[in-house]
């Protein structure tokens, strides 16, 4: 409808989950009634799919496995780029220290790379050491941004800093750039 400049590309989601969610989420489900072609027919460039991901719990992994490639293939199809968000979550009551942390953000980005997304929006893994390693885990054609995860601005700066010496393309973030 001519609401944004021609060089602000639109991001729209698909899943039907918000943040507060990744916890009970077993399976991701799409908004009823909306797809990459209806996102790309409002004029969206990409779409973005919340996926929390865990690689040490095989049954759900692998049913969102499922979820990213019936995506990526409808992005593909209806000619958007999808945004694939995978969260690395905490169980209830669980103790998740970084390095562990770190491990599955990467084995759940190398696994997920494989769906052929377009892009993979990723936390930072907790330090420039596991960045590299994030990195290696995203093959040459699947690019990786940082994602903000509301962390307080001097943390994203050197959180970016450290994702994007690593190999990231960029961040994408949004509470910590419009908090005041």
């Amino acid at each position: 409808a001519g609401a944004l400049p021609g060089t602000t590309a639109l991001v729209v989601p698909l899943e039907n989950q918000g943040y507060g969610d990744v916890a009970t989420v077993h399976e991701t489900t799409t908004m009823p009634g909306w797809s990459p072609l209806a996102a790309r027919l409002a004029g969206a460039a990409a779409c973005k799919l919340l996926l929390p991901f865990r690689v040490d719990a095989p049954e759900q992994a692998a049913r969102q496995v499922a979820v990213a490639e019936r995506c990526a293939a409808a992005c593909r199809d209806a000619g958007t780029v999808l945004v694939l968000e995978p969260i690395v979550y905490r169980r209830a009551g669980e103790e998740l220290d970084e390095a562990r942390f770190g491990e599955l953000v990467v084995a759940g980005a190398a696994r997920l790379a494989a769906t052929d997304p377009g892009l993979l929006k990723l936390q930072h893994p907790g330090s420039a050491e596991a960045c590299a390693a994030l990195d290696a885990a995203c093959t040459a054609r699947t690019p990786w941004v940082l994602l903000g995860g509301g962390a307080e601005e001097d943390v994203l700066l050197a959180q970016i800093e450290e994702a994007c010496a690593a190999g990231a393309s960029g961040f994408i973030v949004g509470r910590t750039l419009w908090s005041d």
